[in-house]
């Protein structure tokens, strides 16, 4: 996983959509994959901002995993100081 970090670093997201693929394009919710893993994320500007990871065989409802995406988002711009923020799940 860390190489996908590596690579997004360096060359973007435009990258292998098996590796970096948006849960929901419009709505900006995206996941790193590698064989067992999800790392779900969104992007703020150049940045991508991780909020949580999961093994694949736990993701039932994708649906469930973007509204957690989109709650740490919102903590996230609404935020003063963007390094760490705690939310609230719903």
């Amino acid at each position: 996983m860390w190489a996908r970090f590596d690579l997004t670093a360096e060359n973007g997201t435009r990258t292998n959509p098996e590796h970096f693929k948006p849960i929901h394009r419009k709505r900006g919710a995206y996941e790193f994959k590698t064989k067992h893993l999800r790392v779900f994320c969104f992007k703020d500007g150049k940045t991508v901002v991780c909020t949580h990871a999961m093994m694949k065989s736990q993701v039932k409802n994708y649906a469930q995993e973007e509204r957690r995406v989109l709650a740490a988002r919102d903590a996230y711009r609404a935020s003063p100081q963007k390094e760490i923020v705690d939310y609230e799940e719903m």
